[in-house]
């Protein structure tokens, strides 16, 4: 891939990339291609997959820079794209645990698993005992974590969001106690509790309106 600029009558180089197209890339990009119907979100998951990053990668720079209550959390094809993913992997990740031969999980998608059943969890409840709509509660811990990093996210982690009693084992809170020790870990964490409380989020589509219309611009390169 050359990204090359015509300046007067010199064509000048400005950045250069490649990418080795295995089966499994070439697959794993199809399906995404046709799966996702958000650009943000199908665009992101393309950009992580040809650059061998985690999945979830530059979602909370996106989530800090887009209007949230248009794109991102705001577009309900965004929050089905998430959901749809979350439950997926879920559903991968079971038959994989079903089948000897199968290739174990990676950490990152134990602990995508274990972010998304806590937010689940969270606004269920959250929903039930304030009475208020399950997008509204979601949308109030989307934000409060998006205004927050570091300390500041993990005291609202720990103390907010694992408020409400969890049906998640000592081992999976083991690992999350793991993911706060560090900046790298609190970052991906953060990142997912996003992604997550985005999944939380959706409730269906608006007749006539949204569902007539996914935010898939003609011009999306993706």
């Amino acid at each position: 891939v050359l990204h090359m600029n015509k300046e007067g009558n010199n064509i000048r180089l400005l950045s250069s990339d490649r990418i080795d197209p295995t089966p499994l890339l070439l697959r794993e990009y199809t399906q995404l291609k046709g799966a996702c119907r958000d650009h943000v979100f199908r665009r992101q998951r393309l950009l992580n997959l040809v650059k061998g990053r985690p999945w979830f990668a530059g979602f909370d720079a996106l989530a800090a820079t887009l209007p949230y209550k248009t794109q991102f959390f705001g577009s309900p094809w965004f929050r089905h794209d998430a959901l749809t993913f979350f439950e997926q992997q879920r559903q991968n990740m079971s038959e994989q645990n079903q089948d000897p031969g199968a290739m174990a999980a990676s950490s990152q998608d134990h602990l995508s698993q274990i972010i998304y059943r806590l937010t689940q969890s969270y606004v269920r409840r959250k929903t039930e005992s304030k009475n208020k709509k399950r997008d509204d509660v979601a949308r109030d811990a989307f934000l409060a974590v998006r205004s927050r990093t570091g300390s500041d996210f993990v005291e609202y982690f720990c103390g907010t969001l694992c408020s409400v009693p969890q049906a998640i084992s000592s081992a999976d809170f083991q690992r999350i106690g793991q993911a706060l020790r560090d900046d790298k870990g609190r970052a991906e964490l953060r990142t997912l509790t996003l992604l997550a409380l985005s999944a939380a989020a959706f409730v269906g589509f608006d007749k006539g309106k949204d569902a007539a219309s996914p935010t898939t611009p003609e011009s999306d390169p993706a």
